[in-house]
């Protein structure tokens, strides 16, 4: 079974595929989530779609924990279990859909095929089975039902259970047998015919085995497909005991390995071959074969097999110190070879193998009466265990490492020790039979100490969650249950104990969750954000009162219904029919200023920009006045006319000197003599405005901010300081931060100053810091908008791009990685807070940053995935559709290359 591996690959790689057609219609399922909801599933989704599969489960959780209600809820729940199942977190994907399985709702198909993934992945191949036999019953006609009957036998396959997994896949009625009659050719066809051969060779069926096996020999399977075929048939000769045909196949499959062109089914060749020599009873032939694959090239993966093959055919021959002795020369000839830690482990469990033996027995915690050549070999094991902890604390085989340990220390007595031992194991150990084991343990090692609520905690534990792995619930689920009982009685826990004892007797029987009012009513609807309802109100009102003389209110307050709705053209109809109708009344100039605005807001620039130039001429002591001037100082200043914004803004704040809109006037002529270029000019308006002790504070701010910015666009006067301006502008934007710290302006601040200190980095790298410290502020502060977020992000993405390049090249991917996650997130909108829209101009700088990092970083998956980057970025900015093409096609290019 474990030479399909590398194919079994490839078809998770195939199956995950078909998620992305699902991605891309999934949502529409769901589509009246409110907005807020929508878009934190959105930001996800985009994470998701493009590959970035840390970013999008951390999200998709985000969302769960904040909209535990939402109609989203089911879809965002399977996204963050497909998202772990990428991560290669089984585990936890098969928690969120277990936990969470009556909210699968309508993607009841989807959620129980990847239950099945991800059981089978975690090897608890009777959850998988149990879960892709859901789809098949439950779904036939689901796309997933086929792909799920095949894998529901490939599971009881794993279980031993080859007549069941015959069973499904000769199941006439089943929608893989409809499959396979359909297009008998195809991957999922000969997949099960393959299997089916195996599982009669499993039984015994050796002549339906072979018969099969031959027939899918006539087809052109390719030759990687081909050497699966030889691979099984060969097993049927060995099992057939027809060594000659076996060796045959053996020679066949070497040259089908070439033929493929894959490193891991040449050795496989290798392997199978030693294996028939095996068979054939030519061990010394056999360790030859084993030993063409410990060459110092081979990958560590194959000479590690190699290694535990010759060690496992000296142990059958009973040369212990023979195995020892080879495990020790491969550890000490490769000491930073990649597999001397499974050798180590090797070595270690050999020892204990060998005292275990020695003592007669097992178990025991009491210190043991035996020579000291015996406890030699305890120690020798602690040692192998210990090494393998200290190299390598998270490392592979560090689980077992610390399981090894626990058991030395528990054979020596020392509980306390082995617990600590134990509880790292179970820690560090995938779910699998050896994690049943140090659970099992742990449970002993608390029980011994009298922590009986624990040890009941684990030994129920390992009753309820390791009955799927079949070697654990042979030896390890009813003694846990018959401990389970012990510690509840322990503690006078009646029910839990109870609990356990049905259990034993019931799983193992043989042994051991008015006018007035309208008028009011329809204002106070319309102040609650429901402007259509308030429109029936108000149309009533003209229906009953049409003489009423409150009906020139009421036809304001229609015309800011169309105003909340932003309907500015019909807010300007209304406006206008009112101005014609009312050309006396005293709401005349603001009247007309709202006019102005709806026209404005409408697309109707010209007739705005007559309405404000007619309010100045007529009404120019009215409040309105000075707001018209300045609509019109800023119609200039949006056209690029910064000359007559700049005059107009003079205009405004000479005329109307004691207008709240003098000082801002101002601040916006000085801001125009900054887009002329005219920085000294800028800086005589803004240094008014900070020495003036009428100016408000918050344009004092404004002020401060702008003559720092205005400094970093000015060359520095002192030709031998080139960086002076920036060392000053922090000074001023200091300032700014320490005069007025509640301000928005304060934040921005943060901004610029990292602007600055990335500046000054270029001379002293240890600006870096204080850039990174500035930018972060900005991002966190609630008070800044989207851009000025945007550009932090940005910020930080480039000051730590620039560290990572400073640090030695082994170090620098993981920094390179958060640069990247910055800019991404301001990519996918993931920044936004309700009710923002993205600044497309950061977007775009940040999509193209991250474009080119990713393909530094060749992350070329993520670039070349369909809906991920480069489609994005194509999509959100058609005008690099054709770049983000190419892009996408190089990044293919290289994901296909070898070596990549």
């Amino acid at each position: 079974m474990g030479k399909m591996q590398p194919y079994l690959n490839t078809i998770v790689k195939t199956r995950f595929a078909l998620v992305l057609i699902f991605v891309f219609c999934g949502a529409c399922v769901f589509a009246a989530a409110p907005p807020a909801e929508r878009r934190a599933f959105n930001t996800a989704m985009q994470s998701f779609r493009g590959g970035w599969w840390e970013i999008a489960d951390r999200q998709f959780g985000e969302f769960i924990n904040k909209y535990p209600q939402s109609e989203l809820l089911p879809e965002a729940l399977l996204r963050q279990a497909q998202a772990r199942f990428r991560l290669r977190k089984f585990s936890d994907a098969v928690e969120v859909l277990s936990t969470q399985r009556d909210k699968a709702a309508q993607l009841a198909d989807e959620w129980y095929f990847w239950l099945g993934e991800a059981q089978f992945a975690s090897s608890n191949y009777t959850g998988a089975a149990d879960a892709y036999g859901i789809v098949v019953r439950n779904f036939p006609d689901s796309m997933r039902a086929p792909s799920a009957a095949y894998y529901e036998a490939l599971a009881y396959a794993r279980l031993g259970k080859w007549s069941r997994a015959v069973e499904l896949l000769v199941s006439p009625a089943g929608p893989l047998q409809r499959t396979v009659a359909a297009n008998p050719t195809n991957d999922l066809a000969v997949n099960s015919r393959l299997l089916l051969a195996e599982a009669h060779i499993a039984l015994g069926n050796l002549s339906e085995a072979e018969t099969n096996l031959l027939q899918l020999g006539v087809l052109d399977l390719g030759a990687c497909t081909e050497w699966r075929r030889l691979y099984l048939l060969g097993r049927l000769y060995v099992r057939a005991a027809r060594m000659g045909d076996a060796l045959t196949a053996a020679t066949r499959l070497a040259t089908r390995a070439e033929d493929c062109g894959r490193d891991e089914l040449r050795a496989e060749s290798v392997l199978f071959k030693a294996t028939v020599l095996e068979h054939a009873g030519r061990l010394d032939d056999a360790l030859a074969e084993y030993g063409k694959l410990l060459d110092a090239r081979m990958p560590t993966s194959v000479r590690r097999t190699a290694l535990l093959k010759s060690v496992g055919l000296n142990l059958r021959q009973g040369r212990l110190e023979s195995a020892a002795a080879l495990l020790q020369n491969h550890i000490a000839q490769n000491p930073q070879d990649n597999g001397s830690d499974a050798a180590q482990i090797a070595l270690g469990e050999l020892r204990l193998k060998q005292f275990a033996e020695a003592v007669g027995k097992t178990d025991g915690q009491r210190e043991l009466p035996v020579p000291s050549e015996i406890t030699n070999l305890l120690e020798q094991a602690l040692a192998q265990f210990d090494t393998v902890i200290s190299n390598a604390p998270s490392g592979p085989f560090t689980g077992r490492a610390f399981l090894g340990k626990g058991w030395c220390l528990w054979l020596r007595g020392k509980v306390a020790e082995s617990k600590a031992a134990f509880e790292s194991a179970v820690e560090q150990l995938p779910f699998s039979e050896d994690q049943a084991v140090a659970r099992f343990k742990l449970a002993d090692a608390q029980f011994v100490q009298g922590d009986f609520a624990a040890a009941l905690s684990n030994y129920q534990a390992v009753a309820a969650e390791y009955g799927g792995i079949q070697p654990a619930r042979d030896t390890l689920v009813e003694p846990a249950l018959y401990q389970a009982a012990r510690a509840a009685l322990a503690m006078n826990d009646l029910a839990a104990a109870t609990n356990a004892m049905r259990l034993i007797v019931r799983d193992f029987p043989g042994g051991f969750r008015a006018q007035s009012v309208l008028l009011l009513a329809g204002q106070d609807i319309a102040a609650r954000g429901s402007p259509g309802l308030a429109r029936e109100f108000f149309a009533e009102f003209e229906r009953r009162y049409p003489d009423s003389p409150l009906l020139t209110e009421v036809k304001l307050a229609l015309a800011r219904t169309f105003e909340q709705e932003k309907n500015w053209v019909a807010a300007a109809r209304v406006y206008d029919e009112w101005v014609t109708n009312n050309a006396q009344s005293e709401l005349l100039p603001q009247v007309e200023y709202r006019r102005g605005l709806a026209n404005y807001h409408a697309g109707f620039e010209t007739n705005a920009f007559a309405i404000f130039t007619n309010i100045v001429f007529r009404f120019p002591t009215n409040p309105v006045a000075p707001l018209a001037q300045n609509w019109i100082a800023d119609f200039y200043f949006r056209q690029g006319d910064f000359k007559r914004a700049e005059e107009n803004y003079q205009l405004l704040y000479q005329h109307w000197p004691e207008s709240e809109l003098a000082y801002e006037a101002r601040m916006m002529a000085g801001r125009a003599a900054v887009a002329s270029l005219r920085f000294a000019d800028a800086v005589t308006y803004f240094t008014y405005l900070i020495n003036d002790p009428g100016c408000p504070s918050n344009l004092v701010a404004q002020a401060l901010f702008a003559y720092g910015d205005a400094l970093t666009r000015q060359d520095s006067a002192d030709t031998n300081r080139p960086l002076a301006n920036y060392e000053e502008a922090i000074r001023v934007f200091s300032k700014l931060q320490r005069l007025y710290p509640a301000t928005e302006f304060a934040t921005l601040a943060w901004g610029r100053i990292g602007d600055c200190y990335l500046q000054l980095a270029g001379q002293d790298p240890t600006y870096f810091t204080n850039a990174l410290a500035a930018y972060q502020t900005v991002v966190d502060d609630p008070r800044a908008g989207v851009a000025a977020r945007s550009q932090a992000e940005v910020g930080l993405g480039i000051v730590l791009d620039k560290q990572a390049q400073l640090l030695p090249e082994p170090e620098q991917h993981a920094m390179r990685q958060r640069a990247l996650e910055h800019y991404l997130r301001v990519v996918y909108q993931q920044n936004l807070r309700e009710g923002e829209q993205a600044d497309p101009f950061w977007v775009k700088e940040a999509g193209l940053r991250a474009m080119r990092l990713a393909e530094e970083l060749q992350m070329w998956e993520q670039l070349a995935t369909d809906g991920g980057l480069c489609d994005y970025l194509g999509k959100v900015f058609p005008q690099l559709s054709q770049a983000m093409e190419a892009r996408k096609l190089r990044a293919k290019m290289r994901l296909d290359s070898p070596g990549t």
